[in-house]
């Protein structure tokens, strides 16, 4: 006999569930699977059957389905019943809205049904929940994009204080976040554009997802958010090493290839990628999706043949709330699932490499020494989305390798603490669009000013160049190997053995290297820069980028006692005994990088250009 439980011992769960008849005992109805779950995009799991079951009491409805699997919000298909055959599909949606509210009441708040669509009227038969989804995939999709037959939306009800305050303090959740991208698609001229399904997450306040907005129908660039500046020379020197076979690459947007070609070239790399045997590239809009957004053979492929996942593509913005960056905290657990995900014929589970930043202990109560390890508080992560996330990032690692070592199977999982990045030491490419080439760029606008940092802040601990960090990376990576199976993840913090002052060394080499400019506390910088942006107006976030990073400025390089300088120091003896890139790293000024690194932020406009 077959059993699957002790309660009582011996008996066997089928997982169906059934209700009393009204009148005859022992007589039950099958209602459902007890597994029959709605899981949205944001990992949060919907047993459907209470909603749908209030929204059934209706005389007008037949029969109800929740969809929403891979969605941020939920709906429901409503089947009508033929007292509800003389209705329009308005008159229907408009009648069955108390039993939609009454099943609103006590939902939780993620898996309410919002007034905006999210259910639709069909007169379609023979509802069976395996077969359903599929049978209305049609209606499903009109469901979610917006269809002009369905019912008119009618805002989100969150009122924020002003165009540039957070959307999500202020109240907008993913149900809302979701509402919002519905109406706006439905209701802007985009160009044929279709917005993806994070773009209220990356904008971040009202003004940001008009800048968005306004770029997707113009096509005009946006500067204020990028990628980790380290992904383009992990993949040529990925590609260059003899021992790696194949690397796959998962890329946001069409024509993937196309996309690492043009950023490769970006930092003078040619590699040829169509012509490349060991690179592939797969197009996924949503790694916090399910299969990572890829579909479920392409997804069985990786498992069978990663041996090493990289995760160093976090959205660079520092505008942003933590709340935004839940898509891209879910990518990162769906990317450690994949790696505990093996068959049965491999003996380790594929490696993990999680690139997180220093930043994420920056406001450790000094004076202190950073272990290379899980940091046990939460408050030590610089008071940005981005940081907090890192952070979150970091435990989720921690508790993924301790979960697989209590399973039996062991995790080899990497986080990197790593430092600033600079520019590569062959071309001097440093991204423009970074915190430390907007301050200095500056200098063009706001009347040959730089800031001196005091204190802590003095002491550069953080500068390394680009191709060295990516080689310190690799190197670490196979050093996980002989720690697969381990209990808890391995940390590492990457910062450079050598140190070297930013008023003493640093302003100095850009003065060598043709900048003209004077030096000015922080403080009378921020007000500069801010006047000058308010002369500008409009063409501000063009001409001086630097004031739309002023609050972080003024956030990381003020006060005494907290900050990434003698007060606060990083061990970083494992990682320089495991990586010889990093133990022998030449600071920015002994690669001599600094006149390559205004060349190419400046080019020959060393000088004030204000007017």
């Amino acid at each position: 006999m077959t059993t699957n439980s002790n309660d009582p011992s011996g008996s066997f769960h089928s997982g169906d569930l059934f209700v009393p008849h009204p009148t005859l005992d022992w007589a039950w109805k099958y209602i459902a699977r007890a597994d029959d779950r709605v899981t949205l995009l944001s990992g949060e799991n919907i047993l459907p059957l209470g909603i749908e079951g209030t929204v059934r009491e209706s005389p007008l409805v037949r029969d109800t389905l929740m969809v929403g699997n891979d969605r941020l919000v939920p709906g429901l298909l409503v089947f009508r019943s033929t007292a509800a055959a003389g209705l329009s599909d308005n008159e229907f949606i408009e009648s069955i809205r108390p039993y939609v509210d009454k099943a609103n009441n006590f939902a939780d708040e993620f898996a309410s049904i919002t007034p905006d669509i999210e259910y639709l009227a069909t007169d379609k038969r023979n509802i069976i929940r395996a077969a359903a989804h599929a049978r209305f995939d049609k209606l499903n999709e009109d469901l979610y994009s917006g269809d002009k037959n369905t019912t008119s939306g009618k805002g989100s009800g969150i009122e924020v204080p002003n165009i540039e305050a957070d959307l999500f303090t202020s109240g907008v959740d993913s149900l809302r976040a979701a509402q919002i991208r519905r109406l706006l698609q439905r209701d802007l001229d985009l160009g044929g554009h279709s917005l993806r399904a994070n773009i209220v997450y990356d904008a971040g306040s009202v003004s940001g997802l008009a800048r968005l907005l306004y770029s997707m129908r113009t096509g005009e660039k946006l500067g204020n958010q990028h990628a980790d500046d380290k992904n383009e020379i992990v993949l040529h020197q990925l590609l260059s090493d003899p021992k790696v076979n194949r690397v796959i690459c998962l890329v946001r947007g069409t024509d993937p290839l196309a996309r690492i070609d043009a950023c490769l070239k970006t930092r003078n790399l040619d590699v040829q990628v169509h012509r490349n045997k060991k690179l592939s590239a797969l197009t996924t809009n949503n790694l916090g999706a399910p299969n990572l957004g890829l579909a479920p053979e392409i997804y069985s492929d990786l498992q069978r043949s990663a041996t090493l996942i990289i995760h160093a593509a976090w959205p660079v913005n520092f505008n942003v709330s933590l709340a935004s960056m839940i898509p891209h905290i879910a990518g990162l657990h769906n990317l450690l699932d994949l790696s505990l995900r093996v068959p049965l014929s491999r003996r380790r589970p594929a490696r993990l490499l999680f690139a997180s930043s220093i930043s994420t202990a920056s406001r450790t109560l000094t004076p202190a020494t950073v272990p290379e390890g899980p940091l046990s508080f939460l408050g030590s992560a610089a008071r940005t989305g981005y940081t907090r996330s890192k952070l979150v990032g970091e435990r989720i690692c921690a508790a993924a390798a301790a979960a697989a070592a209590s399973g039996g199977g062991g995790g080899a999982v990497g986080v990197l603490r790593i430092g600033q990045i600079a520019a590569d030491a062959a071309h001097g490419i440093w991204n423009g669009k970074e915190a430390i080439p907007m301050l200095v760029r500056s200098a063009t606008e706001v009347d040959a000013l730089l800031p001196r940092l005091e204190g802590d802040h003095d002491v550069c601990e953080w500068m390394m160049p680009v191709d060295a960090v990516a080689r310190t990376c690799l190197e670490l990576a196979e050093k996980l190997d002989a720690d697969a199976g381990a209990s808890q993840a391995s940390f590492y913090n990457v910062k450079p053995p050598r140190a070297f002052s930013w008023n003493d060394d640093f302003l100095p080499a850009l003065r060598s290297a043709g900048l003209r400019f004077d030096t000015v506390g922080l403080g009378e910088w921020l007000a500069k820069v801010r006047s000058r942006a308010a002369d500008l107006g409009p063409a501000a976030e063009v001409k001086l980028p630097a004031v739309k990073l002023a609050d972080y400025y003024e956030d990381t390089y003020s006060g005494l006692g907290i900050g990434l300088g003698p007060g606060l120091k990083f061990d970083i003896q494992k990682a320089c005994c495991d990586s010889g890139a990093l133990r022998l790293c030449p600071t920015v000024l002994e690669a001599n990088l600094v006149p390559k690194m205004l060349r190419h932020w400046l080019g020959d406009t060393t000088t004030n250009r204000q007017q």
